[in-house]
């Protein structure tokens, strides 16, 4: 939860969306460091998150990261909680949801926010949006931050929804993206992609086949659910593997110094799927 609200945005402001603000830490910009005690009461007593957590198993990243929000702004008294994941139909058809709406009970704004965490990999010339794509190759950075800006956050101004403020005697007057995540470059000199927050958190993937280990360093698999966070080498499980150059996917594999502590996330892949990576990229 510290995370997702502390970690820095892999995007900065950008030009020509100046009514939809990307959130940098925090909900709205406010030091995140101000929801310290919060956090530590909960950390004292975690019952609450436990009881809005029962019969819950994320399996997927990206629900998770929402239902860690969900969570803080459901428990939080300073905000009220009003939808998550709402969906949207016309004429008894889906076409879309909120991801979340809440309202600030200090200010009485209501806030439209729409939340992801993404971990994509560039190749080719990494400035270009399009040159980012996700382990599965199915997702890529262009595709997502036009479908965030120009559908999903609009999506609280669709006329279906009239009737739905107008019962609850509010409406949105605020719109939020919160994108958190990793960009991992295929060498460490790299230029970031166009408008990228220049703090964003970043490492470097390369191919299984001329990874070296570091004999000074322990490397360990990271399950998607522990890609968020630091970890220690004593919280991830310790059963056996495959070993790197087995893997015929794309996977996260912490580096760790003998004290066990995460040095930094490294994204090995398997030559066939950089070869992928740069069939796709010759193609469009």
């Amino acid at each position: 939860m510290w995370w997702a609200l502390k970690s820095p945005p892999l995007f900065s402001q950008i030009p020509g969306y100046e009514d939809v603000i990307m959130v940098k830490q925090g909900l709205q910009n406010e030091e995140a460091e101000t929801y310290l005690d919060f956090l530590h009461t909960l950390d004292k007593d975690p019952s609450p998150i436990q009881k809005l957590w029962q019969g819950k198993n994320h399996k997927r990243l990206g629900r998770y990261f929402e239902h860690l929000l969900f969570t803080f702004i459901k428990l939080n008294p300073n905000y009220r909680l009003i939808f998550s994941n709402k969906v949207i139909k016309v004429k008894k058809q889906s076409i879309g949801e909120l991801d979340l709406v809440f309202q600030d009970l200090q200010s009485g704004e209501v806030i439209h926010m729409e939340l992801a965490v993404k971990f994509y990999l560039g190749l080719g010339d990494t400035s270009r949006w399009e040159n980012w794509y996700g382990p599965s190759l199915r997702d890529r950075l262009d595709f997502k931050m036009d479908k965030l800006l120009n559908k999903q956050i609009k999506f609280s101004n669709h006329p279906s929804l009239d009737e739905v403020w107008q019962k609850e005697k509010l409406r949105p007057t605020k719109r939020c993206v919160l994108l958190k995540g990793y960009l991992f470059y295929p060498t460490p000199k790299e230029v970031a992609p166009e408008f990228a927050f220049k703090g964003h958190n970043k490492s470097q993937w390369m191919e299984a086949e001329v990874f070296s280990l570091d004999r000074d360093k322990v490397y360990k698999k990271i399950p998607k659910l522990r890609w968020l966070s630091k970890n220690t080498l004593n919280n991830l499980e310790s059963d056996r593997e495959l070993k790197i150059e087995e893997q015929n996917f794309p996977n996260i594999y912490g580096e760790f110094d003998r004290d066990g502590r995460e040095k930094r996330k490294i994204f090995i892949c398997p030559k066939t799927w950089s070869e992928k990576l740069n069939e796709l990229l010759s193609t469009d």
